[in-house]
């Protein structure tokens, strides 16, 4: 799945593509995110989990660790898709919204 944002005040905004594969419980496996911040600078991040490890690369950090087959990635630059789907996943494992 591919979500392109572009996010436009006084010339300026986040412009992004994000893309998304996940596997056959919705969980995500792998996104790619190339563009701009909502200021301008450069931005690109990589998740994936393949082989049981969870790896990264974001302009705050880059690493990996074991994956646990409940893992979930929360990137630097999020859309509202993505924060939908991480509710959505919390809410699906018992969780709740404070208020």
């Amino acid at each position: 799945m591919t979500v392109n944002l572009r996010v436009e005040n006084n010339g300026r905004g986040a412009k992004h593509v994000d893309r998304y594969v996940f596997d056959d419980r919705d969980f995500l496996i792998r996104r790619s995110l190339v563009g701009n911040s909502m200021v301008g600078a450069p931005v690109s991040e990589e998740f994936s989990i393949r082989g049981g490890t969870a790896r990264w690369r974001a302009p705050a950090d880059a690493g990996e660790r074991p994956a646990t087959p409940d893992s979930v990635y929360l990137s630097c630059e999020n859309n509202a898709y993505s924060v939908a789907r991480y509710v959505r996943l919390g809410m699906a494992a018992g969780g709740e919204l404070a208020g």
